[in-house]
């Protein structure tokens, strides 16, 4: 029987956890699908950088790799690793991966895409069934496979080496073409946020991850009108022009963490995002099995509270805007604004942070749609 392999990476410092104040789209995703039908759907949560569930048991798969990893580099690598290490832990023959991520975590997810596209699946690895020394070895083992993959395929800069050696490895391993079936993701983004650390610890994954594979047939992109932080620039997909419909990049009203969740129990902006997506996952042949109480206790609210993390972050940010990555029509396809903005404009006054006021995002100020709006 042919089985979902989910795969969702949280933005740095997000862990989910017990304590619903902390959930981002990610997480929020994970829990509504991991038990949803164990029988037809297998769920991973990689935490962020940095970060460790609050308060939960972690499951057998997240156990053996938090042993495993502890060895390895600091940065994103460990991520994909980790989430590379899952899925060969998980696959058999005939299952469809789903891949969600949300900031740094959809950077993650998006280079894993990569690195699957890249070096596949290769059959007949062990599956993790128990805790024992011998599962703990057999663990190892596949973990040293999907390390292989990453740094020694995926991180190759020089395109002829990188494919040389995707070749190689096919061989080796014995490992068949395969991409994923759907790639989900809020607000990719490369920053850390602290200049100077961006090349050190993305410069390996940045030359190709504004491509998605083209053997993956659903990309699906939720970005912040709103972010205003210079280094918090996003990392948009190249169009698909022979098939706009494969990928969709859609812009929604926010911050970055508007959009991808975590600011709290008020969550009237992402949960716009969060609909989308799932009306998007569950739309498709052999869909997302998600538990009918996520639907059921979402409140998207399109004049819903706004932030501000250059006002309200303790870390000083470099002013920026979003301007030049917005097409100049709202009906274009691949990038649209998305149908909550206008809305938004139209009220009298919105909240944003600690005031209210009337809804004018400097990104949308030369829009041809909504240029004359302003004063």
């Amino acid at each position: 029987m042919a089985r979902n392999i989910c795969i969702f990476s949280d933005g740095t410092g997000q862990a989910g956890g017990d304590n619903p104040i902390n959930w981002t789209n990610v997480y929020r995703l994970y829990k509504f699908t991991r038990d949803a039908d164990p029988a037809r759907q297998i769920c991973f949560y990689d935490p962020g950088l940095g970060a460790h569930p609050d308060g939960e048991k972690p499951g057998l798969v997240r156990r053996a790799l938090n042993i495993l990893s502890q060895a390895t580099g600091y940065g994103i690598t460990t991520n994909i690793v980790d989430c590379y290490t899952a899925l060969l832990l998980s696959y058999q023959p005939g299952d469809q991966v789903f891949l969600f991520g949300f900031s740094r975590g959809a950077y993650t997810v998006r280079s894993l895409g990569g690195a699957i596209g890249l070096c596949g699946v290769p059959p007949g690895l062990p599956k993790l069934t128990g805790w024992s020394e011998l599962q703990r070895s057999l663990a190892h083992e596949v973990r040293a496979i999907a390390e292989e993959a990453v740094t020694r395929v995926y991180q190759e800069r020089d395109e002829t080496k990188r494919h040389e050696a995707a070749a190689a490895f096919r061989r080796r391993y014995d490992s068949q073409e395969f991409t994923p079936t759907f790639v989900g993701v809020w607000d990719t983004v490369r920053a850390l946020g602290v200049k100077g650390l961006n090349s050190f610890t993305l410069g390996r994954h940045s030359f190709n991850n504004n491509r998605l594979n083209p053997g993956v047939p659903y990309g699906r992109q939720a970005l912040a009108i709103d972010e205003n932080r210079k280094t918090f620039a996003p990392e948009l997909w190249e169009e698909d022009a022979a098939n706009p419909d494969r990928i969709k990049q859609v812009w929604f009203a926010g911050v970055h963490t508007d959009v991808g969740g975590g600011y709290g129990l008020k969550m009237g902006l992402s949960d716009i995002t969060l609909d989308w997506m799932l009306t998007e996952a569950t739309a498709i042949p052999q869909p997302l099995i998600v538990d009918p109480a996520l639907p059921a206790s979402l409140a998207p609210d399109p004049l819903g509270k706004q932030h501000d993390q250059l006002r309200s972050g303790w870390i000083p940010f470099t002013p920026g805007t979003r301007e030049a990555f917005i097409p100049p029509r709202r009906s274009q396809a691949g990038r649209p604004v998305f149908d909550t903005v206008p809305p938004r404009f139209r009220a009298p006054a919105v909240p944003i942070l600690d005031e209210k006021r009337p809804y004018r995002p400097q990104a949308l100020r030369t829009h041809p749609d909504y240029g004359h709006l302003y004063p």
